[in-house]
């Protein structure tokens, strides 16, 4: 085997894999894992209320409302 043949072969398997690497981490190859799972679900709009202890002054235990 010529030493040119041999230079050409061994460039031929160096850029393929270099693509092959350079694919597999774009994505285009296999499946890959980046970020994380999440789920989604449908949102609900629901009414909030004040505690009746937010009306008055103070609560039972003498201490004014923390929620306001």
């Amino acid at each position: 085997m010529k030493k040119k043949t041999l230079f050409w072969i061994l460039g031929i398997v160096i850029v393929t894999l270099v693509v092959l690497v350079g694919g597999k981490k774009a994505g285009m190859f296999g499946k890959t894992k980046r970020g994380k799972e999440v789920e989604i679900a449908k949102i609900t709009p629901i009414d909030i209320t004040r505690n009746s202890c937010c009306y008055r002054k103070n609560t039972a235990r003498g201490r004014s409302c923390t929620f306001f």
